[in-house]
Parts: structure tokens; sequence; C-alpha cells
């Protein structure tokens, strides 16, 4: 089955076409001629067909030549532009909001993903660990519900996402639909945001780093609450500590989420991970080079120590029958964790030595500034 198209447009400038399995830039002029195709699965001949009544009814003079053409693009080629999204190691990804309510959930939140806004997020976001102990030191009749717990921690990650999609429709471009997958073993949200690749550099750290900011201030929010609402503040507390936690991890730069890709976009960089494809400047080449000694030490640390830490403490609770069982099966999971991980270590380890080897040095502050879809 085909995916379904989306069309992105821009209220001055350029417009995306989404079409599953890439992304164009494209001018408004074809693009607007494939509004129709928008959350449709069209083929080569309904491509066509759009784009020969857009350049009739605009009277355009495209030829059938350029028109088999623009077609054969859309429908044919692959990874023109790959996605961020794409670049993600989701091991399987499951839709949860569609594109339609991401954009009317995340319309609210536009202001606070503005300038202004980012900076009134702060207050909460500092006043909520500030306030911490002293909401955790009142009195209270009530004991942790798990379940509440979670649901409060789930919906500050739906706001997470919800927040860059607003910071995204905040600059003119519509965001993708809201989905769940699997990265590693972590489950995560993600919301794509391709049309990032037409921002500058402070509007592409703006939609990077909004989603942080809104689920920090949410943490802050759930404290404040819990000062208020004394029988659910045992799980008001649990579900703050979860989302500094998501946050916290969120912002880690060698794992491919807010902090990877803010990161990114700050240097100028398509990707951390891959070697580089022309010459960038030394600040640049020097920030890289230590992100990626740091980013091997850290997947080192957390394949090695992180699995087997947690299989003991797993194991410990599991009744003494079942230990020797349980540790044959943690111990099956630990070897796909190690290969996978090993390969990601191979992988960053040869990058480095190809840009080492390449010695990239260039003059000044020039250099290449790629393109983040």
């Amino acid at each position: 089955m085909r995916p379904k198209w989306q069309v992105l447009s821009h209220p001055t400038g350029q417009w995306v076409i989404n079409t599953g399995v890439q992304r164009l830039v494209m001018s408004p002029i074809p693009a607007r001629w494939l509004r129709p195709l928008n959350g449709e699965c069209p083929g080569k001949h309904e491509v066509l067909e759009c784009l020969r009544r857009g350049n009739e009814a605009d009277k355009s003079g495209w030829s059938e030549a350029q028109i088999n053409q623009m077609a054969d693009r859309l429908v044919e080629v692959r990874d023109l532009q790959s996605s961020r999204q794409a670049g993600r190691a989701l091991w399987w990804r499951i839709p949860l909001i569609s594109p339609h309510w991401t954009s009317v959930l995340a319309r609210p939140l536009e202001f606070w993903t503005k300038k202004w806004g980012l900076v009134m997020l702060i207050i909460p976001g500092l006043a909520g660990p500030l306030l911490l102990d002293t909401v955790t030191e009142m009195p209270s009749s009530e004991s942790v519900h798990w379940l509440p717990a979670f649901v409060l921690f789930f919906m500050g990650a739906i706001l997470h996402e919800l927040g860059h999609a607003a910071a995204l429709s905040a600059q003119g471009y519509p965001a993708g639909g809201i989905g769940g997958g699997m990265l590693f073993v972590i489950p995560v949200l993600h919301n794509d945001v391709s049309a990032i690749s037409m921002l500058t550099t402070g509007g592409k750290l703006r939609v990077d780093l909004a989603g942080v900011a809104v689920q920090a201030a949410y943490g802050g929010i759930l404290v404040m609450g819990a000062a208020v609402l004394k029988g659910l503040a045992p799980s008001m507390l649990l579900a703050a500590k979860m989302t500094w936690l998501a946050v916290g991890w969120s912002l880690i730069p060698f794992i491919r989420a807010d902090g990877y890709w803010a990161l990114c976009d700050a240097l100028g960089l398509k990707d951390l991970s891959r070697p580089l494809e022309e010459p960038i400047d030394r600040f640049r080449m020097g920030v890289l080079l230590v992100h990626r000694v740091l980013n091997l030490v850290f997947l080192l640390l957390v394949s090695l120590f992180l699995p087997l830490t947690w299989a003991s403490r797993m194991t410990a609770v599991a009744p003494e029958q079942w230990r020797l069982v349980a540790w044959k099966v943690l111990g099956v999971g630990i070897l796909v964790l190690w290969w996978l991980m090993g390969r990601k270590v191979i992988g960053l380890a040869k990058a480095l030595r190809a840009d080492l080897r390449q010695n990239f040095k260039t003059p000044g502050k020039q250099g290449t500034k790629y393109n983040n879809v």
C-alpha cells in the first residue's frame, strides 16, 4: 500500500511535498497544483492529472515532457531529501494522532513556542524543582497510585511532541502526525517535522527545544498542583519526577533526540554520526571531534554497564527457582543489545577516523551548511 501524501503549504515561502518516501521542497507553483492529493495515496496517473489540471488553470505553459518529468520525480525517486524522522533508529512506528488533530491540538501552544513564550516557560520550569522538597514534606494521607501517575506523565510526553509541532506551525509550516516507537529498547514518541529544513538556524533550534521547554514547564505545574491537590499529590510528584527524567534524557546529545538535533542545527550539520561530506571550519570541526569521542565513551558505558546492572536488579526480585531462566532470557536480550550497540560504536569510530584522515581545514568561519530535514 502506498503511503499518504502531505502537501505542506506556507503563506510566503517554499512548500514541502511529503510523499512518504521523500520530502521535496517546491515553489508555490506548481506545489499548489498538488493540493488535492493531500491525504491521498496517489499513483503516477493521479499525479499527472493534478499537474495537468493545475497547469491548464494557471496557464503556466508547461510542456507535457515537463509534467511527466515532475510526475516521475514525485512518484519514483526516493530519498531526494531524507527526513529527520527517518534518521532516527526506531525499530517500529505506530500512529497515535493524525496530522490534522496534531495541528488542532498544537495551535494553542504556538504562543508559548515563540521568543517571549519560551522565556515565560522558564518560570514554572525552574519553580517546580525548587518547590519539590517543600511539597514533598507536606502531609498526605494518600499513597502513590501508579495509573494516574503514568497518565499524567504520558500527557506531558504528548505535550512535548505538540510543542515541536507548535513551534513549526508558528513559523508557517504544519507538522505531521504524532506516533510511538522503540528507540533501541526504550519506548518513545515522535513527531514528523520534515519542513524544519526550510527554517533558519534560530527557527530550527526553536523547534528542537520547544518540546523540552513545554514538558519541563508541565513538570513544574504538576508540582505546584500537588501543593493544592493533596489527595493526588504523591502521584503528581511521581509524574513530575518522571517528566524531568524524560526531559534530561531527551537533552543527551549522544542519542537521536532533541539535544542531538539541536547540536546538529547549531553546528549547521546534517548528522553528527556520519563522516563529513565537505569541509567545515576549525571551531565546528573541534566541537564535532569532541562530541564523537564523548559519544564513543557514552555508548561503551551504556552498552557494557547498564544492561548488566538492570539484569541483576530484575533477577534479584524474581523467585529463586526462576532466576536461572530469567538470566538466560535477559542474557539473550543483552547479547542483542551489545550487537546493536557494537555496530553503532564501530560506525562512529570509522566516521571519526575518516574525518581525522581527511583533516578538513577551512580558513575563518567558512563551511558548508546542510539543510536538516
